[in-house]
């Protein structure tokens, strides 16, 4: 694999773990054409929607963790614009921070398995489409991690 590859597959499995974790079925869509990675679900529960869905465009970003409280990402154009706008589903990009070295992404004994670094997510549902021709600098919150409570609050 390419390291682009290596990134996109461990970011995904990132992303799938943590929904697992939460209860959450995370599907991948057969064609990527929308900017939809993974679709999140969840069985329908008295008084709440029937079927939830909730989509998610996962990237990965190898880089130090940002001392800041926020951090900025750099997002194609076409996948910024595609995440904005008010939809029927919910749309969130989620941003997984990976080491440097990919030797450094993952650890393992026999007390656990341990993923290093850590995801973040953001809606721009609120943001307008954008005039630029290339890419978008998105900032995200280092308070906003991809986490289980996460994942069950976009169901809430």
């Amino acid at each position: 694999m390419t390291p682009e590859q290596r990134m996109e597959q461990f970011s995904l499995a990132y992303v799938r773990a943590v929904a697992a974790a939460a209860g959450v079925n995370a599907t991948k869509p057969d064609v990527d054409m929308d900017s939809v990675d993974l679709v999140l679900s969840v069985k329908s529960a008295i008084g709440r929607p029937v079927s939830p869905l909730v989509e998610v465009q996962v990237k990965s970003h190898a880089a130090p963790t940002p001392d800041a409280p926020t951090f900025a990402y750099e997002l194609k154009v076409k996948n910024y614009n595609e995440l904005t706008g008010r939809r029927y589903v919910p749309r969130y990009l989620v941003v997984v921070l990976l080491p440097d070295d990919p030797a450094d992404w993952l650890g393992q004994d026999e007390a656990g398995l341990v993923v290093r670094r850590c995801g973040y997510w953001r809606s721009l549902a609120n943001e307008p489409v954008s005039p630029n021709a290339k890419s978008v600098t998105v900032k995200l919150s280092r308070a906003d991690v991809f986490s289980v409570a996460a994942v069950r609050g976009f169901f809430e």
